[in-house]
């Protein structure tokens, strides 16, 4: 069978997994990429250049149906679902492929997504065994085989809604994700290696959507699982021969989790690959130790996530372990191993406002991380978060189902109306403040504070972004600088000339 996966506008390791696994078990795999340069999934869209650059749903069909697919799986997240249906139906209109939507927008909105005429098919959850056992019983008419675990499928007018099947707990077992074809029409990726040494969190942080996996899978369920760190430095290794990358970023929702995990992996590391490398930490998993492996195994960056230095509200409204001081500890932690600090911070929580923005950048000047990342809270569907601000008058029903929807007003952006704009407005200077306070000196950073001069600070989104890049070129983040590289760099081949 030959299986098409389009993707747009970010690489993502976990599509790049379910054409490992499925060429693993005797399938042909493409992938169409849309590089959607200024739309798609990173949160930094510019509508009005992406409707004179980037490519339309209809182009990319006629790319899909060039290929013949047997198969069409799309992987969703929100911010990429209305543009997948577009593509989806502007196949359906010419031609009945079997197509299947996964990925943690189909998980969270099962029956809204089913319910869609171009779709035959979700998977929820993990999806490599589901997504096998799909396209082997593909037809024409659709999948013959309805009982599938993980997945729900249509057949004759009826929807059939199997139960999840186990966590795969085995990582070494699987293949190594399928980065080729990406790489081959977009080569700027392939100076920074982005890989998963684990899947799942521990937490169920309700703005997250692992709280939603939580779910799926049930109490007592292996969330976690972790890769061998022999396994991780062999993909690695081979990657490097490949592709000769040149920064390596781990994507695991907590890196740090297990010290004997890192006290293996550290010299292993630093020995066959050797070159810098970032990764994600939690508060309360990163200490004076951990922090010192990472800094013998070569890593530049640690990103850990604060989100808020409110102690009632990481309680209560995010449901997040860790405080105001295990955020201090573990920012004095990475900055004595010498390791640069970004710390993540949520804007227009429930609960929180100027005031709570004010003691924040009273924090982090204290603390002194080398950038502040600060993002606007997004209502992703099935989060407790949108539940609690629905109940508390923040946010409506219709809002909700515009969400669930996948409607791009509600997304990376400043979301509501009424006395939430009001409010968003009060907020925005201080997401300006929050990109230069590192910068600034620390009397002049609490000088600003103190006579309420953040409130004259200008924002807007092209300035966000432009001091997002100043501060990366500054810190020698990877992440943003990529970004700019990406949207800068050109093709190699079309959607159409990926084939091997």
């Amino acid at each position: 069978m030959r299986v098409v996966f389009p993707y747009r506008g970010s690489e993502s390791v976990g599509v790049q997994a379910l054409m490992a696994f499925l060429e693993a078990n005797g399938h042909e795999t493409r992938l169409v990429f849309d590089p959607a340069r200024f739309a798609g999934n990173r949160g930094r869209d510019i509508p009005v250049l992406a409707r004179f650059f980037d490519s339309n749903p209809r182009e990319i069909a006629n790319y899909i149906l060039d290929m013949d697919p047997d198969v069409i799986a799309f992987s969703v997240v929100t911010g990429t679902y209305r543009w997948a249906l577009e593509v989806a139906n502007a196949v359906r209109i010419v031609k009945r492929v079997p197509t299947v939507f996964g990925g943690i927008h189909a998980t969270a909105t099962p029956e809204s997504v089913l319910a869609r005429d171009a779709v035959d098919a979700i998977v929820l959850g993990e999806g490599e065994e589901a997504l096998l056992e799909l396209v082997e019983s593909a037809g024409r008419g659709g999948f013959a085989k309805h009982d599938v675990a993980n997945a729900w499928v249509k057949k004759n007018g009826e929807i059939f809604r199997n139960p999840v099947r186990p966590y795969i707990t085995d990582l070494d077992a699987l293949p190594f994700p399928k980065k080729s074809d990406l790489y081959e029409q977009m080569p700027v990726l392939s100076h920074n290696y982005i890989i998963l040494s684990s899947r799942g969190c521990p937490h169920e942080c309700t703005y997250c959507c692992n709280h939603i996996y939580h779910k799926l899978y049930g109490k007592g369920a292996p969330h976690v699982r972790r890769r061998s760190p022999t396994n991780v430095i062999r993909e690695l290794e081979r990657a490097k021969e490949q592709w000769n990358f040149r920064h390596v970023e781990f994507w695991d929702d907590i890196f740090t989790q297990d010290t004997r995990w890192l006290e293996e992996f550290a010299p292993l590391y630093r020995e066959r690959v050797g070159v810098s490398f970032q990764c994600y930490a939690h508060p309360v998993f990163f200490d004076d130790h951990r922090a010192q492996l990472l800094a013998q195994a070569g890593c530049s960056l640690v990103k850990i996530g604060v989100q808020s230095i409110d102690d009632e509200i990481l309680k209560k409204t995010l449901k997040r372990p860790g405080r105001k001081d295990s955020s201090r500890r573990a920012i004095e932690s990475a900055r004595s191993a010498g390791i640069r600090v970004s710390v993540e911070h949520l804007l227009d929580l429930p609960g929180e406002g100027p005031e709570s923005q004010s003691n924040a950048a009273s924090f982090y000047s204290e603390t002194t991380p080398d950038k502040i990342a600060s993002f606007w809270l997004v209502y992703y569907p099935g989060t407790t978060i949108g539940r609690f601000a629905r109940d508390e008058g923040l946010i409506t029903d219709e809002d909700l189902a515009a969400i669930e929807s996948g409607d791009d007003r509600f997304l990376y952006t400043f979301m509501f109306p009424g006395s939430a704009a009001d409010r968003q407005k009060r907020l925005k200077p201080f997401q300006t403040f929050f990109d230069i306070l590192p910068w600034l000196p620390k009397r002049l950073a609490r000088w600003v504070l103190d006579h309420g001069f953040v409130r004259y600070l200008p924002h807007s989104g092209i300035l966000h972004q432009a001091l997002m890049v100043i501060n990366a070129l500054r810190i020698g983040e990877r992440e943003d600088l990529q970004a700019v590289r990406y949207t800068l760099g050109r093709k190699r081949k079309s959607f159409g000339d990926n084939s091997k």
